[in-house]
């Protein structure tokens, strides 16, 4: 049996995917990155359902997953939220450390280019052997994380001390903003339908910190523990809108074996207790799954299928073309799109990831009132 066949009988028979004895974190996350397609070789697809059904009968304790918890209409006010509104000061981005920040963000410009072609550049904040200055619609693609709450130091892998005197170049009006309360609120909700479950009352919770991801359909993340936090129990919230992708949970120990579970768009994945300190990653964004719902209008995803390469998206090439066949049979599809387009066409190639966390111990237990 060749290299491809042994791959697409172990995707696709959960009989034979990894067991504890044979397999460690990093080398099922090598699994999984092997299925991505490429120009040089037809790399076989994901089972969808066989891993779905694996995945639900092998969940582990401390981890809860709510299908479908946000509606069509939260999950756009949520993308439009986390391009425009949150993806700006206060709240601090990857590209804020090298490039000028623009009090608005990258949005409005953005927006001038995709709806009239007007191209604007980001320029450095000091020359850099690596960067260069880039054109904002180029930039806004690049933006891959958004801090959320009390702020984060990336590079020591830490939350800011105020009292430090050792403060990174941040004004201090920048440092630790709130949460947005549209997902305060969000959280609430959620942590209030599984109280029976986690033993936390969810009124008592507090959404101190937190990230937006933005995935490309190749972007992964790699396997890693949240040490970051004091508080190692609460549980952390993450919301997931756009493409589907596999998250790969497993222990504390990194030799053991994850599990893959598949967040699909509206999903709602909770970590809590036992699990908060496991390694978890995401191997993989499983392109053609971005619900139907998203779209842009036909005349949109017209000329974004053209300026797709026929050989590097070949893959992808015949369910858009599919899709918009359906698309072309819903009577008034265009209209309901409305100052939709240029939100649908990014989720046409991403993965937004929402995730809030408490940091400091302060959650009562719910035996304990």
């Amino acid at each position: 049996m060749g290299r491809k066949a042994k791959l697409l009988s172990k995707l696709q028979n959960p009989d034979n995917l990894p067991t504890k004895e044979q397999s460690s974190f990093r080398s099922v996350e090598r699994e999984f990155k092997k299925t991505y397609v490429n120009e040089n070789d037809k790399i076989p697809q994901i089972n969808y359902e066989i891993l779905q059904s694996y995945s639900e009968a092998t969940m582990h304790p401390g981890i809860i997953l709510l299908k479908n918890f946000l509606s069509i209409e939260q999950q756009k006010e949520l993308t439009k939220l986390c391009m425009n509104d949150f993806n700006k000061l206060p709240n601090l981005t990857n590209l804020d450390k090298y490039y000028e920040t623009h009090p608005e963000g990258l949005f409005p410009t953005y927006s001038q280019y995709y709806y009239s072609n007007r191209k604007s550049i980001l320029k450095l904040k000091k020359p850099h052997e690596k960067l260069k200055d880039i054109e904002i619609q180029k930039a806004f693609r690049q933006i891959r994380w958004v801090n959320l709450g009390l702020s984060y130091d990336w590079s020591n892998k830490a939350y800011y001390d105020k009292n430090s005197t050792d403060l990174p170049e941040i004004p201090s009006h920048l440092i630790d903003p709130p949460v947005p309360e549209y997902i305060q609120k969000l959280v609430e909700q959620a942590l209030k339908a599984v109280e029976s479950q986690t033993d936390y009352l969810a009124k008592n919770y507090k959404s101190e910190a937190g990230i937006i991801n933005f995935y490309g359909l190749k972007d992964t993340l790699m396997a890693h523990q949240d040490r970051s936090e004091q508080d190692s129990l609460s549980p952390l919230v993450s919301f997931s809108i756009g493409h589907s992708c596999i998250l790969l949970v497993g222990t504390e120990d990194r030799k053991d074996t994850p599990i893959p579970i598949i967040l699909e768009s509206g999903d709602c994945f909770i970590m809590y207790g036992p699990a908060r300190r496991c390694f978890h990653g995401v191997p993989r964004i499983l392109e053609n799954t971005l619900p139907l719902e998203f779209y842009p209008s036909i005349d949109r995803l017209e000329t974004y299928i053209q300026s797709l390469d026929p050989v590097n998206d070949m893959f992808r090439l015949p369910k858009l073309k599919e899709d918009l066949e359906l698309l072309r049979m819903k009577e008034g599809w265009n209209q309901t799109r409305k100052d939709w387009d240029i939100f649908g066409e990014y989720l046409l190639e991403s993965r937004l990831n929402i995730n809030i966390r408490q940091v400091n111990p302060a959650v009562q237990k719910k035996t304990e009132i």
